[in-house]
């Protein structure tokens, strides 16, 4: 799981804590990641509170661009993993 699936499952639960807990981080590593992400993009994404975690505007702004990142990264890495089995299927049938 990258940056990007961490910001989606903050927004998807609303909470640092509960998106740490459902994607195997801690709650550090997950805050440091969106950290990352907003140095990387020069903004704020959420506004951080006791209660929970809600988007600024610029991070509703950006929502569905990284939502699109995200998704191209998923079917990324299905097409490696498709071509890393027709390799070795290629390789075995040779043998």
């Amino acid at each position: 799981m990258n940056r990007y699936d961490v910001f989606i499952r903050i927004v998807e639960t609303g909470s640092f804590t509960q998106a740490a807990a459902e994607s195997g981080y801690t709650q550090s590593a997950v805050s440091q990641m969106i950290r990352t992400l907003e140095h990387e993009l020069n903004t704020t994404l959420f506004l951080r509170s006791k209660t929970g975690a809600e988007l600024t505007p610029d991070g509703r702004e950006y929502l569905p661009y990284i939502q699109s990142v995200s998704n191209a990264r998923r079917e990324l890495d299905v097409k490696c993993q498709e071509m890393q089995g027709d390799r070795k299927s290629t390789r075995l049938n040779s043998s």
